[in-house]
């Protein structure tokens, strides 16, 4: 016999009050493959075991395989992937598209976000670019050259593009941040 009462079993209470629960309209999405409805062309989630940010981070081993078979942005976590994938299937250039990454790792007042091109490397937004509004001056790892120029946000979601860029050689990069930071405009940081 037990000593103390036992509490009234609440869960099977509230099962049998509650109103039954309609799944008209709900839309489920594998782990791996597509994360939109039939006929919609948006990428599929692919793990992706030689993804270079995965490389120390085994949550970072998946990437987005296009319609095409070309596989994009390899080293987004799952629920990065997931995220945007949707928006990934009306973009016509997703080779100038950029996807924000959350990294445990801390940034100085200014710099962020962390960010993952198609090619799968790493690009950090520096700062603010001080005579064009809305762009961020952003820097890729030097994978042998380092991708260099303008970053904005593309809508209110997690994707970023690039509205200028070069590849740049580690030896050239102070240069070309210089020529960067003293564009007045778009035009001319595109040339």
């Amino acid at each position: 016999m037990d000593m103390w009462p036992r509490p009234p079993n609440r869960l099977v209470f509230a099962r049998r009050n509650a109103r039954p629960l309609s799944l008209a309209g709900l839309r489920g999405s594998p782990i791996l493959g597509t994360v939109t409805g039939p006929g919609q062309a948006a990428p599929e989630l692919v793990a992706c075991e030689g993804a270079v940010l995965g490389s120390s981070d085994p949550t970072r081993r998946w990437a987005l395989r296009f319609p095409d078979g070309t596989e994009r942005f390899a080293g987004v976590s799952r629920i990065e992937g997931f995220a945007v994938a949707e928006a990934l299937a009306g973009v016509a250039e997703p080779d100038r598209v950029l996807v924000r990454v959350t990294l445990p790792v801390v940034l100085s007042d200014g710099a962020g976000p962390h960010l993952v091109d198609a090619d799968g490397r790493l690009v950090l937004a520096l700062g603010a670019h001080p005579r064009i509004a809305g762009t961020s001056v952003a820097m890729g790892e030097a994978a042998p050259a380092h991708a260099i120029g303008l970053v904005e946000r593309a809508g209110d979601g997690p994707l970023w593009r690039w509205v200028a860029r070069a590849q740049v050689a580690p030896a050239d990069r102070v240069t070309a941040l210089d020529a960067l930071d003293a564009a007045a405009d778009r035009a001319a940081a595109a040339r």
